[in-house]
C-alpha cells in the first residue's frame, strides 16, 4: 500500500509538471502588427513596446510581434519624432499609427525619463532631478537641488553659484547644457560656471550623463554631461497658467513666479516669470555674511508646426543677479551677474527610409558678471585695504546641424557638425588704501576666442535580441586667439564603444570605453588675474587639450513582482585624465611686484569609483531608494591625492503617498551619510573633512487646487560642510520651508 501511495503521488506530480508549462503558455498573448506614420501611413523601423513580457521593435517594414502575458497588459510604443502611445493589448490591430512630433535632436538625450535609463545612442547610464524632485526642494541653487543623485557632489559657496562635481569632476570639466546648448562662462575666477544662473523653478528636469562616453557634446566632457530641461507647455491642453511661491528659514527669504501657456494645432507660446530674493542664511554656528542675493529670470518660448512633420521654435532668457554674495571667496561679492541667451531651432520628422530625422539650431548667449573683492592687510606696518574691481564678460555663439540616420531597422546613428564659439574680455583693476603704490590694472581676457568646430557620429546597433552595441566618433579643430598673442590650432579625436547585453530575468550587463576632451579656458590660455592669495595668474597660449579615458562596467536590473517594482544599477569605472592643466610659479617673474603663477600640463591624474542605486516601489505610491558612491583620486605623477574628491557617502529615501479623495499627500524623509574624508591633497591646502549624517522630512498634499510641500530640512540642525566646499563656511542649518503652486 505504501509503495502504490508513492507510485501515485508522483504521478500526480508528473501532471502538475506536464500541465504548468501547459498553463503558462496558455496564458500568453502574442500579437503582431504594423506601426505606421499616421500622415503618411509609411512603416516606421525602430518603435520600441514596452510592457510586454520582453520589449518588442519594429523592423524596417514597422512590423512587430509582442508576447504578453494577457491581453489586458497595457503597451506603450516609444519613438524619437512621435507622440507616444499607449493601449491595452486587446486593443492591438492589424496597423498602429503614430502622430508625428518632430525633435529638435541637440536636445534629446534621453526618450523618457525613468530608472536604469541610457543615454540615446550610448551604454553610459543617465541619472534624472525631476519636476517633482525640484518642488520638494527648498534649495535657491539648481546645484544644491541635485544632492543625493547618484555619482553628484555639491560645492556651495553661498546660497547662489553652487556647482555640481560629477563623479569627482567639475567647473570646465563637466559640459553644462541648457536644451542642448552649452553654458559657458563669464568670471575669470569661475564663479558662475554651469548651473549658477539657472533658477530651478524654470526647469522641467535635469539629465545627468557620467563619463567621457557620448561624442555629441563636445568639450568639456571629461566627467560628464549635466543637461537643464526647461518647461514646456504641455501637450494635452489647449492653455494655462500658474503661480507659485516659497519662502525658508535657515534660508531666510522666498520666490514668486508665475507662467502661462496658450497651444492650437500649430502653434504654442509659453511665457514665464520668476523673482527671488535670500538674506544671508544661518548656520548652526550663526549666520553667515554676505551669502545673500536677489534675482530676476524671464523666459519665453514660442513653438511652430508649419506642417504635421516640421517644428520651428525659438526662445529667450533673461536672468539679473544683484547683491550677490559670496562667503566662499574672503571678501568677494558680486553687484550684478547676467545672462541673456536665446536659440532659433528646426526640426522635421522625415521618415524617409534611410533618412529619419533633421534638426538645426543657431544659438548665442551672453554673460556679463562684475565683482568687488575687499582684503584687510598691512605694508611696512600700516594698515592697507586692498580693493579690486572686475568687470568681465562672454559671448558663446554657435550652429548645429544633426541627423539621425536608419541605416537598418535595428540600427540608429546620428550624424552632425557644429561650431561654438567662446570669446571673452575682462578687466580688473586692483588699488591698495592707505599705501602710496600706484592701481595695478590688468586686461585679464584680452578679447580671447576659442572655436571649436567638429564633426561626430554616435549610434547603436541591436545586433540581436539580447545584444545592442554603441559607438561614436568625433573630430574637432580647435583655434585659439587673443589680443597680443598669436593664434593657436589643434585637432582633437574622440570616440567611444560600448556593449549592452541581456541576460534574463531584467538584468542587463554593460560595458563601455570612451575618450573626452576638455579645451584650455580663456583663463589658462590668456588671463592675467589677481587673485586674493597675492599671485598673479598669467595664461600659456600653447596648452596641451585634456584627455580623458574612461572605461567602465555595470549591471542593471529591472524586475516586476505583482504589486512591486525592483529596479538597481551598479556601475565600477576607472577615468584616466592625460595633461591635466594646473598652475606652476614661474622663480623670478614679477608683475607689478607680485610673484607669478602659470598654467602648464603637469599632471595625469586617476578616478575610480563605485557608484549603485536601489530601489523598490509599488503601485500605490510607496518608494524606497538606496543611492551610493565611493570615489577615489590619485595624482599619478607624485602618487599623491587630487583635490576636491568627495569621500564615501549613501543617501536613503522612503516616499509614502495615499490616494485620498483625490488629495495624494505623500510623506517623505531623506536621510544621508558621509563618510570623513583624511586623503585630502595637503600640497592645495585642503583639509581633512569629518564626516556627518543629515535627515530632511517633507510633506504634501493638494487641496481645493493648490499644490502645498511643507519641509524641515537638516532636522538635526547638525553642523558640516562638504568636502568641496570653501573651508570657512558652514552649509545652513535646520531649515523650516514651504512651497504652494496653484495651476489654472
Amino acid at each position: 500500500m505504501r509503495v502504490a501511495f508513492r507510485g501515485a503521488r508522483v504521478a500526480r506530480l508528473g501532471v502538475l509538471a506536464l500541465c504548468v508549462p501547459y498553463s503558462l503558455a496558455a496564458q500568453r498573448t502574442t500579437v503582431s502588427t504594423v506601426v505606421v506614420d499616421a500622415r503618411t501611413h509609411s512603416p516606421i523601423a525602430g518603435v520600441t513596446v514596452t510592457g510586454a513580457l520582453d520589449p518588442a521593435y519594429s523592423d524596417a517594414r514597422g512590423r512587430v510581434t509582442i508576447i504578453s502575458s494577457a491581453d489586458t497588459v497595457r503597451l506603450t510604443l516609444r519613438r524619437d519624432g512621435y507622440h507616444p502611445l499607449s493601449l491595452a493589448v486587446r486593443a492591438v490591430g492589424a496597423t498602429l499609427a503614430l502622430v508625428p512630433d518632430p525633435a529638435l535632436l541637440s536636445a534629446v538625450t534621453v526618450t523618457q525619463p525613468a530608472p536604469n535609463t541610457l543615454a540615446a545612442g550610448t551604454t553610459l547610464p543617465v541619472g534624472s532631478v525631476s519636476r517633482a524632485i525640484l518642488d520638494a526642494s527648498a534649495a535657491p541653487s539648481l546645484a544644491d537641488a541635485m544632492r543625493g543623485i547618484e555619482g553628484i557632489s555639491v560645492q556651495r559657496p553661498g546660497s547662489w553659484g553652487g556647482k555640481a562635481f560629477v563623479r569627482g569632476l567639475g567647473g570646465e570639466r563637466v559640459a553644462v547644457l541648457i536644451d542642448g546648448q552649452r553654458v559657458n562662462r563669464a568670471c575669470t575666477f569661475g564663479m558662475d560656471q554651469g548651473l549658477a544662473t539657472i533658477d530651478p523653478a524654470t526647469v522641467e528636469r535635469v539629465e545627468v550623463l557620467s563619463g567621457p562616453g557620448s561624442t555629441l557634446y563636445g568639450s568639456g566632457n571629461v566627467g560628464g554631461v549635466i543637461n537643464v530641461v526647461t518647461r514646456r507647455a504641455p501637450t494635452d491642453r489647449t492653455r494655462g497658467a500658474e503661480v507659485r511661491a516659497s519662502s525658508s528659514h535657515a534660508v531666510p527669504g522666498g520666490t514668486l513666479g508665475a507662467s502661462y501657456f496658450t497651444r492650437s494645432d500649430r502653434a504654442d507660446v509659453a511665457l514665464a516669470a520668476d523673482a527671488a530674493s535670500y538674506g544671508n542664511y544661518r548656520a548652526p554656528t550663526g549666520t553667515v555674511a554676505e551669502s545673500g542675493m536677489r534675482t530676476l529670470s524671464l523666459d519665453g518660448r514660442l513653438g511652430w508646426q508649419p506642417t504635421a512633420s516640421q517644428r520651428v521654435a525659438i526662445g529667450s532668457t533673461v536672468y539679473e543677479g544683484r547683491d550677490i554674495g559670496y562667503p566662499g571667496a574672503s571678501g568677494a561679492t558680486i553687484p550684478r551677474e547676467s545672462r541673456y541667451d536665446g536659440a532659433l531651432e528646426w526640426g522635421a520628422q522625415l521618415s524617409r527610409q534611410h533618412l529619419d530625422a533633421v534638426s538645426a539650431r543657431l544659438f548665442a548667449q551672453r554673460l556679463e558678471h562684475d565683482m568687488s573683492v575687499r582684503m584687510q592687510g598691512s605694508m611696512n606696518g600700516m594698515p592697507v585695504t586692498q580693493v579690486t574691481d572686475a568687470r568681465s564678460h562672454s559671448l558663446t555663439s554657435g550652429a548645429r546641424l544633426q541627423l539621425r540616420v536608419l541605416p537598418a531597422a535595428a540600427m540608429q546613428l546620428d550624424l552632425g557638425a557644429e561650431a561654438v564659439e567662446w570669446r571673452a574680455e575682462a578687466t580688473r583693476e586692483t588699488m591698495r588704501v592707505g599705501a602710496t603704490t600706484p592701481p595695478l590694472i590688468l586686461h585679464t581676457w584680452p578679447d580671447a576666442r576659442i572655436l571649436d568646430a567638429g564633426a561626430f557620429a554616435q549610434g547603436e546597433w541591436r545586433a540581436a535580441s539580447r545584444l545592442t552595441i554603441a559607438a561614436g566618433a568625433r573630430v574637432d579643430r580647435i583655434t585659439k586667439h587673443a589680443k597680443g598673442w598669436s593664434r593657436d590650432a589643434q585637432w582633437i579625436g574622440t570616440g567611444n564603444i560600448g556593449v549592452v547585453g541581456r541576460v534574463g530575468r531584467g538584468a542587463r550587463l554593460r560595458a563601455s570605453y570612451g575618450v573626452g576632451y576638455r579645451v584650455p579656458d580663456p583663463t589658462e590660455s590668456f588671463g592675467v588675474a589677481l587673485r586674493p592669495d597675492g599671485y598673479v595668474y598669467e595664461g600659456t597660449p600653447d596648452l596641451r587639450t585634456e584627455i580623458a579615458r574612461n572605461a567602465e562596467l555595470g549591471v542593471m536590473l529591472d524586475r516586476s513582482f505583482r504589486t512591486l517594482s525592483y529596479a538597481a544599477s551598479a556601475t565600477a569605472f576607472q577615468n584616466d585624465l592625460h595633461d591635466l592643466i594646473a598652475p606652476v610659479l614661474v622663480p623670478g617673474r614679477l608683475i607689478g611686484g607680485r610673484p607669478v603663477r602659470t598654467y602648464a600640463n603637469v599632471a595625469r591624474g586617476r578616478m575610480r569609483g563605485v557608484s549603485g542605486t536601489t530601489s523598490l516601489s509599488s503601485r500605490t505610491g510607496q518608494r524606497l531608494t538606496l543611492a551610493a558612491q565611493r570615489l577615489l583620486g590619485t595624482n599619478r605623477v607624485n602618487d599623491t591625492p587630487l583635490a576636491l574628491v568627495p569621500p564615501s557617502e549613501a543617501t536613503l529615501t522612503a516616499h509614502v503617498e495615499r490616494g485620498w479623495r483625490g488629495r495624494r499627500p505623500w510623506v517623505e524623509s531623506t536621510w544621508r551619510v558621509v563618510a570623513g574624508q583624511e586623503r585630502v591633497a595637503t600640497a592645495s591646502g585642503e583639509k581633512v573633512t569629518p564626516g556627518f549624517g543629515t535627515l530632511d522630512l517633507r510633506a504634501g498634499t493638494t487641496l481645493a487646487g493648490i499644490r502645498a510641500t511643507i519641509g524641515v530640512e537638516n532636522v538635526f540642525d547638525r553642523a558640516f560642510r562638504e568636502h568641496v566646499d570653501p573651508g570657512v563656511i558652514l552649509r545652513p542649518g535646520r531649515n523650516l520651508f514651504v512651497r504652494v503652486v496653484r495651476a489654472f
